[in-house]
């Protein structure tokens, strides 16, 4: 649940509220990078600091949703859920964000479905890269759901996404390097409501080394 924000004073409020609204274009439209419990939550915060403001700004105007890392595999790819809410004087802004961390030192192939369930975000914009396959460099991140609302919301979303992960092909000059290469059974997966979180492929198992 996200606390209820008092209002503060217009100067801090509408400069934080303006860069949420680039930070919102930036989550729903483009790969970004991570404390509030979450890579996700770690990146929003470093961005309003970046753009001038304060700890204690950030802090007083901005409310945190419930940030959680968690590992889909121990190699190193990692789901990172966040977001935030702020308001003041009549203006608001919430972002809600499911993104991916590739830490395995691979590249790896990845086709996402699934999307948010329940909840106050559910209507808002959307984006992310949810239905088409794609590849996550090492070292690199990516949304995989977003949603941005003008308003403040309060209360939690649920949300469920499945992953398949598999190799690419491995030349580099390759125009479809995902589909080209990508496992019989993918479209099918996609496809259906399975509730299997996620499905990795033999070949990148053995390359994971686990």
């Amino acid at each position: 649940m996200i606390a209820r924000m008092a209002r503060f004073r217009a100067c801090s409020a509408f400069a934080i509220l303006g860069v949420l609204g680039v930070l919102a274009v930036i989550a729903i439209t483009t790969p970004a990078w991570a404390r509030d419990g979450s890579r996700v939550n770690s990146y929003l915060r470093d961005e309003l600091r970046a753009q001038g403001q304060s700890y204690s700004e950030i802090d007083r105007v901005v409310r945190f949703l419930p940030g959680e890392d968690v590992y889909l595999h121990p190699a190193g790819l990692v789901e990172s859920i966040g977001g935030l809410s702020a308001s003041g004087d009549g203006r608001a802004k919430t972002l809600y964000i499911v993104r991916l961390y590739n830490d395995t030192g691979l590249r790896v192939c990845v086709r996402a479905k699934g999307g948010l369930t329940s909840g106050p975000m559910m209507g808002t914009r959307s984006g992310g890269s949810i239905g088409y396959n794609f590849v996550l460099e090492p070292g690199s991140n990516s949304n995989i759901l977003t949603n941005a609302a003008d308003r403040y919301v309060t209360g939690t979303s649920e949300w469920s996404i499945g992953y398949y992960f598999w190799l690419p092909d491995p030349n580099p000059r390759a125009e479809r390097g995902c589909s080209s290469v990508a496992p019989a059974d993918v479209e099918r997966w996609a496809a259906t409501t399975s509730t299997v979180r996620d499905v990795f492929d033999a070949r990148l198992l053995q390359a994971l080394g686990r």
